[in-house]
């Protein structure tokens, strides 16, 4: 009962009430098949990159804010998936959930580590004047804001068109989970260390 009222008042009852009828109607995930998938695209995509930017800008002020608001969605996904856990829905939840999810959770830690470099370069100019500082550090965030734009609207794609599909096409949902994740993988890791390898290869070549 207490685990239910934590939930509840995270989720909130509205919410609670609706996905445990999708649940006892035998269509748990059911709150992804409403709307129009178009609207429903736009709107999220624009409601993803609000709030990477408000996490990103938020960061200016020594990057409190946007690890409360990281914080905060982390909380709202575990209790999410608490919930759908609570009737052996776990797994479900992540091949449901994440078919959007893993590029959106992504997008959210990279604008909060945009968020920190803003406030870093705030805060702790180091050897230079505060407000280069600052202009080099918002610089620096803006490019990484700027490479999650997509990232974002992608997420909001999956969302609207694709999560939809879970009960008719699994295959289909549970091949975007994976191959989101080698993306992401390959985008955020791999990618940067071959171009920093890159970089510092030609780097000792000018020097020779």
């Amino acid at each position: 009962m207490q685990d239910e009222e934590i939930v509840r008042s995270i989720l909130g009852d509205g919410y609670v009430d609706m996905t445990q009828e999708n649940i006892a109607r035998g269509n748990p995930f059911g709150v992804y098949e409403g709307g129009t998938p178009f609207f429903n695209f736009l709107g999220l995509m624009i409601h993803n990159i609000k709030v990477d930017m408000l996490i990103f800008v938020s960061g200016i002020f020594a990057g409190g804010p946007s690890l409360y608001i990281e914080g905060n969605n982390a909380i709202m996904v575990g209790t999410f998936d608490y919930l759908f856990y609570q009737h052996g829905l776990g797994l479900d939840f992540w091949l449901v959930v994440f078919v959007h999810g893993t590029l959106e959770m992504t997008a959210l830690i990279f604008a909060a580590t945009a968020g920190f470099i803003l406030g870093k370069s705030y805060f702790f100019p180091g050897t230079i004047r505060r407000l280069d500082s600052l202009k080099q550090g918002a610089k620096d965030g803006v490019k990484i804001m700027i490479g999650l734009i997509p990232i974002s609207a992608m997420a909001a794609f999956f969302e609207a068109y694709v999560t939809r599909l879970y009960n008719d096409a699994a295959v289909i949902t549970t091949l975007v989970v994976v191959l989101s994740l080698f993306f992401v993988i390959w985008y955020f890791v791999i990618y940067p260390i071959r171009l920093g390898r890159k970089s510092r290869h030609l780097l000792n070549e000018e020097e020779i």
